[in-house]
Formats: C-alpha cells, sequence, structure tokens
C-alpha cells in the first residue's frame, strides 16, 4: 500500500478497511474451518458423517451459528480478496467489478443462509 491510507479525521480509506477485513476474517477462518475440520473428519469418523450426522448437528442452534460465522466469512475473505485485485489491476473498471462480486457474494449469501435457516423449520 503505497497511497496514504487515512483521510482527515482519522477515518479509514476503503483500501485500508478492506485490508484489515482480509486479515480479521483470515484469522476467524482459521479457528472456524479448523473446528468444522476437526469436528467432521477426525473426531466423527468419516465413514458416519452424512445427510444424518448433519441433521444432529444443525439441530444445534450452536453449530447453526458457527456454520453460518465461517459461511459469512468465507464469503467476506473471498470478496474482499477479489475487490483488492481489482483494485490493484484493473482500476478503470472497479465500479463494475464492484458491483459484480457485492451481487454474487449477496446470492452466495442468501443461498447458504436459506439453507441453514430452512433445514430449522423442518
Amino acid at each position: 500500500m503505497t497511497r496514504e491510507t487515512r483521510r482527515s479525521g482519522g477515518i479509514l480509506r476503503p483500501a485500508r478497511a478492506n485490508y484489515v477485513l482480509i486479515r480479521g476474517t483470515g484469522i476467524l477462518l482459521v479457528f472456524l474451518a479448523l473446528g468444522h475440520f476437526a469436528l467432521t473428519h477426525i473426531i466423527t469418523d468419516v465413514a458416519d458423517t452424512g445427510s444424518d450426522f448433519i441433521a444432529r448437528r444443525w439441530a444445534d442452534i450452536g453449530w447453526v451459528v458457527w456454520d453460518g460465522a465461517l459461511l459469512f466469512a468465507a464469503l467476506a475473505h473471498s470478496a474482499a480478496g477479489l475487490a483488492a485485485l481489482v483494485r490493484d489491476y484493473r482500476p478503470g473498471r472497479a465500479r463494475v467489478a464492484y458491483v459484480f462480486i457485492l451481487g454474487v457474494l449477496m446470492v452466495f449469501l442468501c443461498l447458504g443462509l436459506a439453507t441453514l435457516v430452512l433445514h430449522q423449520l423442518r
């Protein structure tokens, strides 16, 4: 980041906020993804991991929140990373790319949250 990253008054510029978002979600993803991996592949036998296992796990609201946080952190991390790439390599087309990235992010977030919520309603 060679550009100035703060405006007057100490307000973060988008580049700096994006940098912090990528780092913060990356640290969060380490714990969320490793916990998910440990539960699914180490604590539980892989042969027992099926739709019944998922149904039992999602019956507990704690796991639904965990998976929702994992979904949100992964989508935020990837969208922030794509925005950084666009800003660095295609600055002239950044606005169109940002709108596209945000649209794709919203579609995946809605699909993921709908899956988590609709499973609770059954």
